[in-house]
């Protein structure tokens, strides 16, 4: 387990004890993210998306939990679908596709859960994305007919302020 990892192991696993070492394609995605959240920062503060979730959560209404969402399915399964425009591995996938569409699409063949990328180099994801597919699955939802899927917030996530983010664009859960 990583609680009995030493320091000295956990440098080795990242390659810092090595000078000669080539970061992974996940170990420079996590880099990234973490400069990108430190730019972010300076951009937009804590306090201004703590803001914006109250907002939202009075227009949209409070996150759905997971656990429940997943446990209200009449079967033994929930549906999770995933919103992916590129991948390191696979390269471009969908790069036009409306974020919006394919989440009403998914949330109409019976996903519980939707999980949007949102990492913009490799993935080519962003907030926009998930916001998009948020409010368009909760539109559809606003009728009374059907709960809408949960909202999952895909990254790397590295930081508490990449949470606050994500609930400033409408995730229920990262």
């Amino acid at each position: 387990s990583s609680a009995n990892v030493s320091p000295g192991q956990r440098d080795h696993i990242l390659g810092s004890s090595d000078p000669n070492h080539e970061p992974s394609i996940l170990q420079r995605i996590a880099e990234k993210r973490r400069n990108d959240s430190k730019l972010s920062q300076t951009l937009t503060s804590a306090e201004e998306l703590i803001s914006k979730i109250g907002r939202f959560d009075e227009t949209f209404g409070k996150p759905i939990d997971l656990y429940e969402r997943i446990a209200m399915e009449k079967s033994d399964i929930a549906l999770a679908a995933e919103f992916k425009r590129a991948s390191p591995s696979k390269g471009d996938i969908a790069l036009n596709t409306d974020s919006a569409a394919q989440g009403l699409l998914y949330s109409s063949v019976g996903a519980s859960v939707i999980s949007v990328l949102t990492e913009p180099k490799w993935f080519k994801g962003d907030l926009e994305d998930m916001l998009k597919v948020r409010k368009a699955t909760q539109n559809s939802a606003d009728d009374g007919s059907k709960v809408r899927p949960v909202i999952l917030r895909k990254d790397f996530v590295i930081d508490e302020y990449m949470i606050l983010e994500a609930r400033a664009y409408g995730a229920d859960t990262v």
